[in-house]
């Protein structure tokens, strides 16, 4: 089950890096929403292929939310999940930077590194950047498995991004380089290897989360399956619901990853 997950995410990051090269050599756009919008479909692909329910997919019942942001639960024990607030962010191939990742939302004065870190505190989970990547020059062995990389957004903002609010801009290299013997950057992929992940959170993220429930994760009056024979999906729980309605980060998607359906039973 594991090894089926960590090929799929292998998958979609060489997908991601190959097509950066297509969308280059015929000048087409390739947007961030429109790669995490292949990145979905390749999940849902999965779970209709598989039928086993070990990822699923939720969209906001409010449809303002951003196609850009995501939310995930991934199993790291059996039942016990790390939530992960994500906000994507690709390269600019030109330049080998995230241009971007300095965005300030909307008419406020607000970063979106800052709204991001705030709604990952009310909400007990762990900001992340997910980088949509090409680097040519990259010189490392199975260098497209760094086509999607998850990087803390603690080491953004202490690195990146000073207290007066002035940005120096990351590079690839600036992330993909190991620093001191800790790579800054992991593949997506880790999220199929669930104890290597939480390892990287604790070392790299220095972040507080809780763990959670399976319980506690899915909202029917705030979230819906985008599957329609979707059988697993959980009743609201008695938990206080999580603060999604504030006017900060807006996940559009709500991704659950169950590395250990076959060691239980869902409930």
């Amino acid at each position: 089950m594991i090894n089926k997950k960590i090929e799929l995410f292998k998958q979609i990051a060489i997908d991601t890096w190959d097509r950066f090269i297509f969308s280059k050599q015929v000048n087409i756009k390739y947007s961030e929403t429109t790669i995490t919008e292949n990145l979905l479909f390749k999940l849902h692909q999965h779970q209709i292929i598989n039928k086993n329910n070990d990822i699923q997919i939720y969209e906001a019942t409010d449809e303002k939310k951003n196609g850009n942001d995501l939310e995930i639960f991934l199993e790291i024990k059996p039942n016990k999940y790390l939530f992960l607030v994500v906000q994507a962010k690709k390269i600019h191939i030109a330049t080998q930077k995230y241009k971007n990742i300095s965005h300030k939302v909307g008419n406020t004065s607000q970063y979106q590194i800052d709204l991001l870190d705030n709604y990952a505190k009310l909400n007990h989970a762990i900001p992340l950047y997910l980088m949509y990547n090409y680097a040519p020059t990259f010189n490392k062995k199975n260098k497209k498995d760094y086509g999607c990389s998850l990087v803390c957004s603690n080491y953004i903002k202490n690195n990146y991004y000073s207290n007066i609010k002035n940005w120096k801009i990351p590079s690839f290299n600036d992330l993909h380089h190991n620093k001191a013997g800790i790579c800054q950057a992991l593949p997506l992929y880790f999220l199929g290897i669930p104890k290597y992940f939480e390892k990287f959170i604790q070392q790299v993220c220095n972040s507080k989360y809780k763990i959670f429930k399976g319980n506690e994760i899915i909202y029917e009056k705030y979230w819906k399956s985008i599957d329609e024979n979707d059988e697993c999906t959980l009743k609201d729980s008695t938990e206080k619901k999580l603060i999604d309605n504030l006017d900060v980060f807006n996940p559009k998607y709500r991704i659950v990853i169950r590395n250990y359906i076959d060691m239980r039973k869902l409930k």
